[in-house]
């Protein structure tokens, strides 16, 4: 691991033990909560008291049976505000449009917020389009998500970007991302990559997928990419890991149904059940996965695969 992560790593496990320094607890009671109507003690801890007021991101119920037969059903504080990083690419595009359609706030995070307004993100009231580069510092970033439930990170860098590399995008960009989560108590973390992230520990060097997309011209983006899910799969965050096929801009169902696969099962071969997906799809998987606890820290792969009859969505993951 580089110096530069090191410190990146040490200032935010700093600013994270600042925000948790002031706790406040008080228990309120509740009645009908599925137990014959029996009164239960509900247990709110409210964490990250900021100038007086508690950081509603750590609210957290805990619903305590009366009996001690029944264990402490954890309940998740709702996901209304999602922060996007990437929301001018391609697929960053349709998670914003993806997010309206469900119902949620977005916040669409630009390298080039000027761009982001022309391309039409603004047009919608319920979307903030702001500037926000990646690979500027995790505190800088953490004022522009502050206030906001969740992230859903679609970067990728651009080749021939003379100034972003794929390691100052796709690995420390994502690095600082988390880092800066954790100032601002997000806890849910959805990260899109790419099939074959995992490919050398695979051992698929001479897989011409892994070999093309991991060349010298793409900055070994495979490699930055998986260190950057080893590091948000170790960040103690709710993660979901979404690992598409070769993205495509056809529309939901033309190459057929979506379907999920384990980490590494997948390795782009013509004789796998599919190698492309949607990015139309790709989008619909990041909004679901925010709220579907079967996607909670969890790596999927997903491709669609053609004659194949849509999954309902509580199917998915």
């Amino acid at each position: 691991m580089s110096t530069n992560i090191i410190q990146i790593a040490r200032r935010g496990a700093r600013a994270q033990t600042s925000q948790h320094r002031s706790v406040v607890a008080r228990a309120v009671t509740r009645r009908d909560l599925g137990f014959a109507g029996v009164s239960c003690m509900v247990t709110v801890v409210l964490s990250g008291v900021l100038g007086g007021s508690v950081g509603a991101a750590q609210a957290q119920e805990v619903i305590m049976a009366p009996q001690g037969d029944v264990p402490p059903i954890p309940v998740q504080r709702p996901i209304r505000k999602v922060f996007v990083a990437g929301a001018t690419g391609q697929t960053g595009r349709r998670i914003v449009l993806e997010l309206r359609a469900q119902g949620y706030d977005v916040v669409a995070g630009c390298r080039d917020e000027q761009k982001g307004l022309s391309l039409g993100l603004g047009r919608d009231p319920k979307v903030s389009v702001v500037q926000a580069d990646v690979t500027s510092s995790p505190e800088t970033i953490a004022e522009v998500i502050r206030g906001c439930d969740a992230i859903i990170c679609a970067t990728g860098f651009r080749p021939l970007d003379s100034k972003n590399s794929s390691t100052k995008v796709d690995l420390e960009g994502t690095l600082h991302l988390v880092e800066a989560a954790k100032m601002v108590d997000i806890d849910r973390f959805v990260l899109v990559t790419s099939l074959l992230t995992n490919g050398r520990a695979l051992g698929q060097e001479k897989n011409p997928n892994f070999s093309f997309l991991n060349s010298g011209f793409f900055g070994a983006i495979l490699d930055k990419k998986h260190e950057a899910e080893e590091y948000l799969v170790a960040s103690g965050l709710n993660y979901t890991i979404v690992r598409p096929g070769g993205l495509s801009n056809e529309a939901t169902g033309t190459l057929g149904a979506v379907r999920f696969f384990p980490a590494d099962a997948l390795l782009g071969l013509d004789s796998e059940p599919g190698r492309e997906i949607s990015r139309d799809d790709v989008a619909a998987v990041c909004v679901e996965a925010l709220e579907n606890s079967r996607a909670d820290k969890k790596t999927v792969e997903i491709v669609d695969v053609a004659g194949e009859a849509p999954l309902e969505k509580r199917q998915w993951f």
